[in-house]
């Protein structure tokens, strides 16, 4: 073809594909896709489409406009793979001519790969493995780049879908772009205030829109952020804040908040907390509206603007093996590369896909599979209200996700909810299709069951009704999965085999040992070759089985790591070595491989301390043991706490394979030969109390949150007692045939037959103001809160008597006034002073209520809320007064006449003539004239009704 017929047909396509596939007939479509095919099918074609500058930017305009023709399918599904693979060799050639419009070139051209017709037909053949990645480092084709193609492709389209109860809102990919460049601006116009040496910003955060923005944000401008697990207990963050000297860290709320305050001296070059959600008294705590005011400069952003793709993007810390957690350092090449790798093992998701997800973005798996993966896909990204199986179920059924990511725990709940609806051996097929479908929301296709294990039959169950669940192997070091079986070749107990893009080999000891350009780039502070051995392989720690096919299977551990259920991983061997220095132990065993906590198999040294456990009958030996198991809880983070414990009769021995020649444990070994003693420590998920004539149920978290044991927490008498921290919390039964009881300095009515801990812990409706169980439980409540709502187990009723509130509780809490920090702590003193025997300290409570019903889209509004439908939550009818004029001030979505029912039921003096004047100015007239009628009726009625009894 001559130079001019080039030109020409260049010409052409782009008039074509500009039309769209609308705007063709069938006949046109066909030429136009063999046209293309030609462009990349005649080997003399391809210097000239790059080295004449008309020609490569017409090449350029019409590889643009393919994504947006509709015509991708058609034209990628019929283009020649070894053609397009030589165009693709000769642009990864070093060229001193037209480079930029070469590098654009690539850049669309990836874009084009990525579409799912054509990674059908290469997503076998390595050589496209290859071939991709030399592509995005010789283009340095960073995430920023796959991005911005995505944004200007979609524009309209949804991107994420942030649910809230039954609805959601959208956010399409252009309102996604410029919450993206806010955020990057003020985080430029930040980091340019502060010296950092190498990176800008650190996370500690739970999953939102904002911090998937944020992250998004640093990855497309050079901001090099650290993630720092949202579990993380004080001392680790300490840790990382201080190998990474991040000036800035953005925290989620006050749970968050509370850590880092904990450890702020600790961390000297932490000049900087921005809080997302809420505002905070301190001078080093700005609030997100404050954080968005900023905007960067030219010269800000020009100190981190570029992007190199080899070079440091991000880290993410995991934990550390012999105690400190671990920085894993990724490149945009991992992220990028990883992506494509992905997608070439699943070539059928598509655009057209929706995730569901809940997976912490703070992990390999939430942050690339699923964010980036959604990315890399143009896929939705829908954020789960809360990991809870009824939300999960609720959430499936209302964005119907066609893949859903998770570890196994929610794949059983959810093959536990199927079977909850049809009995999977009896029922006909079509009704347990049918259950399926009501439980995953209809849609659901492709699913992956990673970090634990899951039995075979529940992955058969999925793929036998429509859903490829399948099975994968992946670690943080390796940006998230190393193995996978393939979509349609699920073998038992298998973890699959390579994803593309890496290499697997088995050492002599059958460990596994990995490579590739996805591999992370090290952990940060440590030299490359402290990691890495032989020619670049990673130990994975992990001993594999490899049959003749490739796909691995998982037979032991070498490196002493486990995950538990929640995917939280767990290296038994340092917490065991805590119990070296005590000298009556001879051997200790951790158990928790996924499972939901840690307790401990112990043999004491009889040997040794013959003489010290004679004198001693079964109670006294376990109260010691407890006791040092007690100690050692205190060095751990909670999930690494042990909550039970067991002791053993016999020592683990070499004879009965339990130990290897060395001394080390076998653990699966040991943990078959003691199944029934480690069973018996996981029937029950809590510790049952009998409180008086009450059964309390105390959830075995709070005891690990607590560093207990389950033995630590009895009862004496009406108290609920753990007499090693000298905690005591008073549960009385008022009214046994109503189910009234006090708890501290609250009453509630139970909707139950006992008293479940778990609600009253965790939903901030039913402690907060309650000082004996914030005595009881310390501060750290703050950070067990999942919810604000009304409870079907337990119930608010009253508080129990005046709190004698003195002049400090009411300088803190004006000190939050005056910062305007809305915060549950704030809530919390606020409620102490409105049970105060003192109208003075109330009086602040109403302005910090106020101030918080006054910005409705705060936190804790529906929190504030509920407090103002407890008129009894004082004893002062002036302070009562008061809270039913911010009432009448904030009564949108109340019923007016239930509320004021509610108050004057409780108390028929209420109405003043100052009441009168605020209820006259705040509800409109046709409103007050009905509401009075109805009130007037209603007391009428309530009069004649006493009548009646009193005759």
């Amino acid at each position: 073809m001559s130079d001019g017929e080039l030109l020409e047909q260049l010409s052409e396509l782009r008039q074509s594909i500009l039309k769209g596939k609308a705007a063709l007939e069938a006949d046109e479509i066909e030429k136009l896709s063999t046209d293309f095919s030609d462009l990349f099918y005649l080997a003399d074609n391809h210097k000239k489409l790059l080295k004449e500058n008309e020609n490569s930017e017409l090449l350029l305009a019409i590889l643009k406009a393919i994504p947006s023709s509709q015509l991708a399918d058609k034209l990628l599904e019929d283009l020649d793979t070894e053609k397009l693979y030589e165009f693709c060799e000769l642009l990864t050639i070093a060229s001193d001519k037209n480079e930029p419009a070469k590098n654009e070139i690539i850049h669309e051209l990836l874009n084009l790969i990525r579409n799912t017709h054509w990674l059908q037909k290469i997503s076998a053949d390595e050589k496209w493995h290859l071939i991709i990645h030399d592509l995005i480092e010789s283009s340095n084709y960073t995430f920023r780049c796959l991005f911005k193609q995505r944004v200007r492709d979609y524009s309209e389209k949804t991107l994420f879908k942030v649910i809230q109860g039954n609805r959601f809102e959208e956010y399409s990919w252009n309102r996604v772009n410029k919450i993206v460049e806010k955020y990057s601006s003020s985080l430029k116009s930040l980091i340019s205030e502060y010296e950092s040496d190498e990176m800008h910003v650190a996370f500690l955060m739970e999953n939102s829109i904002e911090m998937a923005s944020l992250d998004i944000a640093c990855l497309t401008s050079g901001i090099k952020n650290v993630m720092i697990p949202a579990n993380s207990v004080q001392a680790h963050i300490s840790f990382i804040l201080n190998q990474t000297k991040v000036p800035i860290i953005i925290a989620s709320d006050e749970k968050q908040l509370a850590k880092i305050k904990s450890i702020k001296s600790e961390v000297p070059n932490l000049k900087l907390v921005v809080l997302v959600k809420g505002k905070s008294i301190e001078n080093w705590v700005i609030p997100f509206e404050e954080f968005l005011s900023k905007n960067s400069k030219e010269e800000d952003g020009n100190k981190i603007a570029h992007l190199n793709i080899n070079d440091l993007t991000t880290i993410m810390y995991t934990s550390g093996t012999t105690g400190d957690p671990k920085g894993i350092m990724f490149s945009q090449m991992n992220i990028v590369y990883k992506r494509f790798c992905r997608a070439m093992a699943l070539p059928k998701i598509s655009d057209q896909d929706r995730y569901l997800a809940f997976l912490p973005l703070f992990h390999t798996f939430g942050r690339y599979l699923e964010l980036t993966g959604s990315i890399f896909w143009g896929a939705e990204y829908c954020f789960m209200e809360n990991p809870s199986v009824e939300t999960m179920i609720s959430n499936m059924n209302l964005v119907k996700p066609t893949i859903f990511i998770s570890i196994p725990k929610k794949w059983l709940q959810i093959f536990e909810a199927v079977t909850a609806r049809v009995n999977i051996e009896l029922d006909s097929e079509e009704d347990i299709q049918k259950a399926v479908n009501e439980v995953t929301g209809g849609e659901l296709k492709w699913g992956l069951s990673a970090a634990g294990f899951l039995p075979s039959e529940v992955f058969e169950f999925f793929q036998k009704y429509g859903i490829e669940l399948m099975s994968g192997f992946g670690m943080t070091e390796a940006t998230g999965g190393i193995s996978m079986t393939p979509p349609g070749e699920y073998y038992l107990n298998s973890l699959g085999k390579e994803l593309p893009g890496i290499m697997m080999k088995l050492g002599e000891d059958g460990e596994l040992l990995i490579k590739g350009e996805y591999v992370m780039l090290g952990y940060y502070g440590e030299k490359h070759e402290e990691t890495f051995i032989d020619d670049g392989w990673l130990p994975t720690g992990d001993i594999m089985r490899q049959d003749k096919n490739g796909f691995i299977e998982i037979i032991d551990r070498k490196k002493e790591i486990y995950k538990n259920i929640k995917g939280e991983t767990v290296a038994p061997q340092k917490i065991e070595n805590f119990f070296r220095d005590f000298e009556n132990l001879k051997q200790v065993f951790l158990v928790g491989d996924h499972r939901p906590f840690n307790t401990l198999l112990v043999y004491p040294n009889y040997d040794d301390a013959k003489s010290f456990f004679e004198h001693m009958d079964e109670e006294q030996t376990a109260e010691y043991f407890s006791s040092i198991i007690v100690t050692v809880n205190n060095f751990l983070a909670p999930f690494e706490r042990i909550v039970d414990f067991r002791i053993i009769d016999h020592p683990f021995t070499i004879e009965k394979g339990e130990l290897t020649p060395k001394g080390t444990y076998k653990r699966r070994v040991i943990e078959n030969n003691f199944s029934d003693l480690i069973e018996a420590m996981y029937e029950k998920t809590h510790t049952t109390i009998n409180v008086g004539s009450l059964a309390v149920k105390v959830p075995n978290w709070f005891l690990r949150e607590k560093a207990c044991l389950s033995g630590d927490i009895v009862a004496m008498g009406n108290d609920l007692v753990i007499p090693k921290l000298s905690k005591l919390l008073k549960i009385e039964v008022l009214d046994e045939e109503k189910k009234i009881i006090k708890v501290g300095g609250y009453i509630y009515q139970l909707h139950k037959n006992q008293l479940d801990l778990q609600p009253l812990l965790t939903n901030a409706s039913l402690w907060i103001g309650n000082k004996e169980l914030l005595d009881f439980t310390s501060d750290s409540i703050i950070q067990w809160t999942r919810k604000i709502i009304n409870d079907d187990d337990l119930s608010f009723v009253d508080s129990f008597d005046v709190v004698v509130s003195g002049k400090q509780a009411n300088e803190d809490l004006q000190k939050y006034i005056d910062a305007g920090e809305d915060s549950l702590f704030g809530l919390h003193k606020a409620l102490l002073l409105l049970q105060s025997d003192s109208f003075k300290y109330s009086e602040n409570s109403i302005k910090y209520l106020t101030l918080i019903l006054k910005d409705i889209t705060s936190t804790n509004y529906l929190l504030a809320r509920t407090i103002l439908t407890r008129p009894n939550i004082t004893k002062l009818i002036k302070t009562r007064r008061e809270l039913f004029k911010v009432f009448i001030r904030f009564n949108s979505g109340f019923s007016l006449s239930e509320m004021f029912n509610l108050y004057l039921d409780f108390d028929c003096n209420l109405m003043d003539d100052e009441i009168i004047s605020t209820v006259i100015e705040n509800i409109k007239k046709e409103h007050f004239v009905k509401l009075i009628e109805s009130l007037l009726s209603g007391r009428i009625e309530k009069y004649r009704a006493a009548e009646d009894i009193n005759k």
